[in-house]
């Protein structure tokens, strides 16, 4: 948890999903995790990882 908060985590609700382009709010995902709720939302979140780059990763919940 404290790397994570010292990385700079970002989360943010997406407003526009295109699952056939792995695309979220404009931005292409680099994991995507379904959980296949009905009626979910997605947020997009925004971490650095291990060598200096940000990582998005889409969920869905």
């Amino acid at each position: 948890m404290s790397d994570t908060h010292k990385n700079g985590a970002t989360v943010h609700e997406v407003k526009s999903v295109d699952l056939a382009k792995n695309t979220f709010d404009g931005h292409k995902a680099d994991l995507y995790i379904n959980t296949n709720q009905l009626g979910g939302k997605h947020f997009l979140v925004t971490v650095v990882g291990g060598d200096n780059r940000p990582k998005l990763i889409a969920i869905h919940l």
